[in-house]
């Protein structure tokens, strides 16, 4: 299952550095802020606020079947609209388990399908295309498709 999507979004602060922000480029606080209220409103315990990590903003989740993060980053372009989203979902499991490689592994098809939903409907993103994440990370950037599940 595909557990990374990219998109676009011109409405998302990609070019203005808050004083806030760990690093000028930290951006995504206010996707973050998008998504939780997206997950909230369609009944799942998300965090109230995001957080900031070394490389972008995160937030978590709660599903019967466990506690995931939402990680989001940005790829910015001098045009806004251009900006690549990059946002993926990870195991909740602390310390020890990051540790031991359980953050990625074994992402529940359910905690996906949560994400899924907000961009699935019509909304504030376009382009949104999901990705393996591996493959991703390794460079294979092209082989998106519209549907975690293709």
């Amino acid at each position: 299952m595909r557990t990374l999507v990219t998109f676009f979004g011109k409405e998302f602060n990609s070019a203005q550095p808050k004083a806030e922000f760990s690093k000028p480029t930290n951006y995504g606080d206010d996707v973050c802020r998008w998504l939780i209220a997206e997950m909230k409103e369609a009944g799942v315990d998300a965090d109230d606020e995001p957080q900031q990590d070394d490389n972008g903003w995160y937030y978590c989740f709660r599903i019967p079947v466990g506690r995931f993060c939402v990680i989001v980053t940005c790829r910015p372009a001098d045009d806004p609209e251009e900006s690549l989203w990059i946002c993926w979902i990870e195991n909740h499991c602390g310390f020890v388990g990051s540790l031991l490689g359980h953050r990625l592994k074994n992402i529940s098809p359910h905690a996906v399908e949560c994400l899924h939903r907000v961009f699935n409907k019509p909304n504030r993103v376009t382009g949104a295309l999901w990705h393996n994440y591996d493959k991703f990370k390794q460079g294979y950037e092209q082989s998106g498709a519209v549907s975690p599940d293709e």
